[in-house]
């Protein structure tokens, strides 16, 4: 390569890997002799070096070309079942939602940056029997009401099911099931219920999907740490109703107290029917009102216990004797 320019030695390497590369392909020649000219012409690098360091280049963007194509699989695998599950759920007329970060890409036309490993959905307590049926037909395995699974083209999708419901009070109980079985309860207001499942819809190949409000989504997100929900959260910064926003945050705190009672009860196991909301309201009432009276008549108890019983064991040790 002698004779030649600095910048036509780099050209012609560019072009050698661009022929020998399909995937390279994804951008033309030009452009990426550009890229490289611009990268090294004065970086004071030999044409060795700058050939080492452009191997380097080809290396990276094959990975970035491998990720994107199990991306594409990820989705269409994702969007495939999407598609399948609500379409056999409004046939059989089910009420249902789909929640979590993938509704936010539906609602928007707008591809997901990362992969999608599970599909949220809330069905009306009456058809969780219908939808298992649906699942069952899709060769979807549901396990205790929980967690089910589904494999396609080799990656693991997951659909979360939980349910839901109404209240004479407009409030909603929802059950939701981890994948041991254990169940949960929530007891959501009239006034965050009527946000939650306001009956919002999008249109997705031609089907419509009931879904759950992105601004309900994005409040729950914001509370996670994980990198995925991070992406979730910054793709829906700037489309959320900031005042609808607003209002999911404020009937929350309201239902903060009741929403851990009910979380208590279900870790003794001791689950709440529908029918026993009142009792919760009612002992999470009693509780804020008796506060620390409670807490120190039970040690004041104690500590008479412990008094009655050393004397027992002291006449028993003076009998014996």
């Amino acid at each position: 390569m002698y004779g030649i320019s600095l910048k036509e030695k780099i050209e012609f390497l560019v072009e050698i890997y661009y022929n020998n590369y399909d995937f390279l392909h994804n951008e033309s020649l030009d452009s990426l002799k550009k890229k490289a000219v611009d990268k090294y012409l004065n970086s004071g690098l030999t044409i060795n070096k700058i050939q080492e360091h452009l191997e380097e280049d080809v290396l990276r963007i094959r990975k970035d070309y491998n990720d994107n194509e199990k991306l594409i699989v990820n989705h269409n695998d994702i969007y495939d079942t999407l598609e399948e599950l609500t379409y056999l759920l409004n046939l059989s007329n089910i009420s249902y939602f789909v929640d979590g970060g993938l509704v936010a890409y539906i609602k928007y036309d707008t591809e997901s940056s990362r992969f999608h490993d599970n599909i949220n959905i809330i069905v009306d307590e009456d058809d969780f029997g219908s939808l298992i049926s649906i699942c069952n037909s899709l060769g979807i395995e549901v396990i205790d009401k929980g967690v089910s699974s589904i494999n396609t083209s080799n990656n693991k999708i997951k659909i979360y099911a939980s349910s839901f419901k109404k209240q004479e009070d407009g409030s909603y109980i929802k059950k939701t099931y981890d994948e041991k079985g254990n169940l949960r309860q929530e007891v959501i207001n009239p006034s965050l219920s009527e946000i939650i499942f306001c009956g919002e819809s999008v249109f997705f190949r031609n089907n419509k999907i009931n879904i759950i409000p992105i601004e309900y989504i994005y409040y729950e997100k914001k509370k996670s740490i994980s990198e995925k929900d991070k992406i979730d959260v910054s793709f829906l910064e700037d489309k959320i109703d900031k005042n609808k926003l607003a209002s999911i945050e404020q009937y929350s705190q309201n239902s903060y107290d009741e929403l851990n009672q009910m979380v208590n009860y279900n870790d003794n196991k001791n689950y709440i029917d529908s029918d026993s909301k009142e009792k919760v309201k009612e002992f999470t009432l009693d509780n804020k009102k008796a506060g620390y009276a409670n807490s120190a008549s039970l040690s004041g108890m104690s500590i008479i216990a412990m008094i009655l019983t050393f004397i027992t064991i002291l006449l028993m040790y003076l009998t014996l004797r």
